[in-house]
């Protein structure tokens, strides 16, 4: 084993209405490509950093690169819109530009959405190379994902499922993978593809690179990365525990029957662009959407019972703004990466800090500034609490209203 290999594996079975101007923020349109320049990419990578606008690496971009370079087994965690993506696919690029034949590189992530959003990174970074990709999911015809593999691809990005129907039908090769990357592995086990993922595992290369991100870490995914790594390096950036530093956080006490009048007086009198507002499941979802219509707001549910087209469409007249408000699940909201969305509202408490640190980050991304609101009743305060001291700081609490009659409620007794 030469020095660059990596180890082998082991196999293992305010008031609400007192609304803060934001800052003017002044767009610089760069004539270079800055600090990166210091990595010494491909001439086409470095073109692509420019046309991308890319002059000032992050910190896990600063962290990752030459790490992946040096070969090493990595865990990565790191906050929504870190850079994270850009961190472990333009060192892939590069690999892919110095080693020809078939597929080596195989990006696996929980959902569609994001597959799709990792991919459209992908393309981006190779517009200026002959380097191409695929995105294999579920819920479309397998038919031109055969074709396109058929045809030729250097870089992979797919969902386990879609992907291992494929690999059973012999129509694509995995023991020629030598660099996989298994993104929000966190996700991977809420969504219990652990056994896929030992499936993927056990097919590819026994040299193979790993490279294991997520946007938490907890001692469940730490036990994974150590039965499926012999040696690993641990990169933790912005301590995901922390709430995001770009998004103002809020908590709504409000009784239940009256939190749609309390979203509709945020929805109305608060200036937002888009929102996303979480529930608890796919029956809600639906529910709250027709509530909001009869107001007249311009809103969509994005749930698992949606079929791909449907949610392509959903997607799309989210992301230009024909409908402002989108409401979906935890499942159902993996791998939104929409920049301008100004307002997360958690419609329903999560008891899991690490879903709540997910919800937040969906706003406050690419420079901008968010804010994010949590409704929550007398009996789910412990479940703020349990988020407070998880972020490591304290969620300020707006004036209370009943909002059918706008009368203060009194103030609930400490616990």
């Amino acid at each position: 084993m030469s020095n660059g290999d990596p180890p082998r594996r082991r196999r293992r079975g305010m008031n609400i209405f007192d609304v803060e101007e934001e800052p003017e923020v002044e767009v610089v349109i760069p004539t270079d490509i800055g600090k990166f320049r210091e990595f010494k990419f491909d001439p086409a990578i470095e073109k692509a950093i420019l046309e991308l606008q890319f002059t000032q690496p992050t910190p896990i971009q600063y962290e990752i690169i030459p790490k992946i370079r040096d070969n090493k087994n990595i865990i990565g965690t790191a906050k929504t819109g870190s850079g994270k993506t850009a961190a472990f696919i333009l060192p892939l690029v590069e690999y892919a530009l110095q080693n020809s034949g078939p597929p080596q590189i195989l990006i696996v992530a929980p959902t569609r959405e994001l597959a799709q959003q990792i991919e459209s990174v992908t393309r981006n970074l190779c517009q200026f190379t002959s380097l191409s990709s695929l995105t294999i999911y579920g819920g479309v015809p397998i038919e031109p994902q055969i074709e396109a593999l058929r045809a030729g691809v250097d870089l992979i990005i797919a969902t386990p499922g879609r992907l291992l129907d494929l690999h059973r039908q012999r129509k694509v090769q995995l023991h020629h993978i030598t660099k996989l990357v298994i993104d929000e592995a966190d996700i991977m086990m809420d969504m219990g593809f652990m056994e896929d993922i030992h499936t993927i595992l056990a097919n590819i290369s026994d040299v193979a690179q790993l490279l294991l991100f997520s946007a938490t870490s907890n001692d469940d995914l730490l036990d994974f990365a150590q039965n499926i790594m012999e040696d690993h390096e641990i990169i933790a950036v912005d301590n995901p525990t922390k709430a995001v530093r770009s998004v103002t956080t809020r908590v709504c006490y409000v009784e239940e029957a009256d939190k749609t009048n309390l979203l509709v007086d945020l929805l109305q009198n608060v200036p937002m662009t888009k929102v996303l507002i979480f529930v608890r499941t796919k029956l809600r979802a639906d529910q709250l959407q027709e509530e909001l219509r009869k107001f007249g707001f311009r809103v969509l549910a994005l749930h698992g019972d949606i079929h791909q087209a449907q949610r392509q469409r959903t997607m799309k007249r989210f992301v230009t703004g024909q409908n402002t408000v989108l409401i979906g699940t935890d499942v159902a909201s993996r791998g939104l990466d929409v920049d301008d969305i100004s307002h997360v509202i958690n419609f329903d408490v999560t008891p899991e800090p690490e879903v709540y640190i997910h919800r937040v980050g969906r706003t406050g991304r690419a420079g901008s500034l968010g804010t994010a609101y949590t409704f929550s009743n007398l009996k789910e305060r412990k479940l703020i609490r349990r988020i407070e001291r998880y972020i490591g700081e304290k969620i300020t609490e707006l004036e209370r209203y009943r909002f059918k009659s706008r009368t203060p409620v009194r103030e609930f007794p400490d616990e």
